[in-house]
């Protein structure tokens, strides 16, 4: 592998990587200093993130996971859900689900970013997070409903990045959108929330 881990490297910290790509993964990182200290920075953010979760029921000893798949929540809830009965296409949306959720956390605790509060109808609340670069926006709303899609304004055209997962609050995290100048939610062909970073 000649390129950089990017992205991956948050991803294989939290055990989300296949084993081909992770091998390629801790080939490269063995002659890349740049992208062994993302790794180990990514890791490190995890378990501090693993730390703040509460307890959850221990695996069976047939199961095995490595340090960094222990501190995912999404290892945790795949645990939980195998020893409580929980069925598997219901465990697999919690634990993609979550799976999101760490990687855009992970983004958070090692990056510098700002928010902004969008406008939004009465009894919601829309937040966007956003790297000073431009490397990553997360987008969190509660009370938009569903089927909301995020939109954001770059060199004057619109662009949909997608739609919020599902549950109140909804969140939507897009790695490497650039620097953006709006960011809108659209529900049924209309704004329903819309602001505007500030980097």
């Amino acid at each position: 592998m000649n390129e950089h881990c990017e992205d991956d490297a948050e991803l294989f910290a939290l055990g989300l990587t296949d084993p081909e790509r992770s091998s390629e993964i801790e080939a490269h990182c063995a002659t890349c200093a740049a992208c062994r200290a993302r790794v180990i920075a990514a890791e490190a953010t995890a378990a501090a993130l693993a730390s703040t979760l509460p307890a959850m029921p221990a695996a069976p000893a047939a199961r095995r996971f490595g340090p960094a798949s222990n501190a995912l929540a999404a290892a945790a809830a795949l645990v939980f859900a195998v020893t409580t009965g929980i069925e598997g296409a219901a465990l697999q949306t919690t634990a993609q689900q979550q799976a999101r959720t760490d990687v855009a956390l992970a983004h958070v605790a090692a990056s510098h970013f700002n928010h902004t509060t969008l406008s939004s109808p009465p009894g919601s609340a829309v937040k966007v997070l956003y790297a000073r670069d431009g490397a990553w926006l997360y987008v969190i709303a509660e009370g938009v409903g569903a089927g909301a899609h995020a939109v954001v304004r770059q060199a004057g055209a619109d662009r949909d990045l997608g739609p919020l997962g599902p549950g109140n609050p909804a969140t939507l995290f897009i790695a490497a959108p650039g620097r953006v100048s709006d960011v809108m939610l659209v529900a049924d062909g209309r704004t329903v929330a819309h602001g505007t970073p500030a980097y």
